[in-house]
């Protein structure tokens, strides 16, 4: 019934049939259970400060222990590295034990955030409306740059609801933060988001332009890869739309070019379709 294995050095028993190992589990007494898990996570905790497999683990037992400080970290830790690894489904479910409690704690807010931003990739609406309460309740308690960011979640919701003008006031006060912070990244991403989610859908080329040419004007830094790809690729969008194919063709490869040397595999694969599309338009084969 039992098999002789090992956890790195570590000898121990497990059961050679899955099934029974469930039914013997099940027969169990909640208590002990409990106590085991407990047991288990103390004992696997040792070596896992730097060992990324081990934070899910230690998440399941101790949840199951009863010790919900060190379940919450270590779904923290687990979701934050799944999101680092753009594996959205499992982050998901690290994160949302996290952010059932939401306090205006920075690590708290960043974890909403996190957690938000999968919700959109996953198309989980009905999740970041469970969220954005919480968040709204501590919003004057969060650091600036974290009011701000709030903004674009809270302006995404708006524009889903078709309210333009909220959604445009909301991305507006964002990026007023923003430039209150002198946070360069944070405004060059705003201009972004305020030509994809308000300047484009309705036309309004002109102003997509104009917001557009301010983010690629802002000072040159750090962590700007990506909004400068996007703010070049959608330059290019408009071009395309008001007829001019060479224009277009220059920002859409200066976007590449910016994609290709920050390694933005996601941007680069936007920026080649709309190349391509550009290239089949004009009979470039």
């Amino acid at each position: 019934l039992l098999l002789a294995d090992s956890w790195g050095k570590r000898p121990y028993r497990r059961f050679a049939d899955a099934l029974l190992r469930d039914a013997v589990y099940h027969a169990l007494p909640f208590a002990f259970k409990r106590k085991a898990h407990l047991a288990l996570a103390k004992l696997l905790d040792i070596d896992a400060e730097k060992n990324p497999k081990l934070w899910p683990v230690l998440a399941q037992h101790y949840e199951q222990g009863g010790d919900d400080a060190k379940s919450r970290a270590n779904h923290r830790l687990a979701g934050r590295d799944a999101f680092s690894r753009f594996d959205n489904v499992t982050a998901l479910r690290h994160l949302e034990y996290v952010c059932k409690t939401i306090t205006a704690d920075h690590e708290d807010v960043e974890d909403a955030f996190n957690l938000l931003d999968i919700y959109g990739f996953l198309g989980q609406r009905e999740g970041a409306e469970r969220i954005l309460p919480p968040l709204a309740l501590n919003q004057e308690k969060m650091a600036p740059q974290q009011q701000a960011r709030f903004c674009y979640f809270q302006a995404r919701a708006k524009g889903q609801e078709q309210d333009w003008e909220a959604s445009e006031r909301m991305l507006q006060k964002g990026l007023a933060l923003y430039e209150k912070a002198g946070d360069i990244v944070g405004m060059g991403k705003s201009y972004v988001n305020l030509v994809g989610l308000i300047y484009g859908p309705m036309g309004r080329l002109e102003e997509a332009k104009v917001a557009l040419n301010k983010a690629l004007a802002l000072q040159k830094g750090p962590n700007q890869a990506v909004f400068r790809t996007l703010a070049s690729m959608n330059l290019g969008v408009v071009h395309k739309h008001e007829g001019n194919a060479d224009k277009a063709e220059r920002a859409f490869g200066t976007a590449y070019r910016q994609s290709a040397r920050a390694r933005l595999g996601p941007q680069r694969g936007m920026v080649s379709g709309n190349l391509a599309a550009l290239f089949y338009d004009s009979g470039r084969f």
